[in-house]
């Protein structure tokens, strides 16, 4: 769902600031995982 009224603007600096917390993120937090659009509805109707 896209929304009309919302623009916004990153920095180069910033999204590359933003970029490396992600990757401290994952390293720091190894044991999480994604989920498939599947396993993503079914934890929503279970209501997890």
């Amino acid at each position: 769902m896209a929304y009309q009224n919302i623009t916004a603007t990153l920095k180069e600096a910033d999204i590359k600031e933003i970029k490396a917390a992600l990757e401290i993120i994952h390293q720091k937090l190894p044991f999480l995982i994604t989920l498939s659009v599947e396993e993503q509805t079914q934890v929503i109707q279970n209501g997890r």
